[in-house]
């Protein structure tokens, strides 16, 4: 679903986003919330 979601985003707004920013974007927000995870785990 969500996959999709960002195929769809991308091809429609390619010219507009450059991919390297929203991979970046979506790195950090990955980072977050995997620190997030970990430092509640501990």
């Amino acid at each position: 679903m969500e996959y999709d979601k960002l195929n769809q985003g991308r091809k429609r707004g390619e010219r507009l986003r450059p991919p390297t920013f929203h991979s970046f974007l979506n790195y950090l927000h990955q980072m977050v919330l995997f620190g997030l995870v970990e430092f509640s785990g501990r």
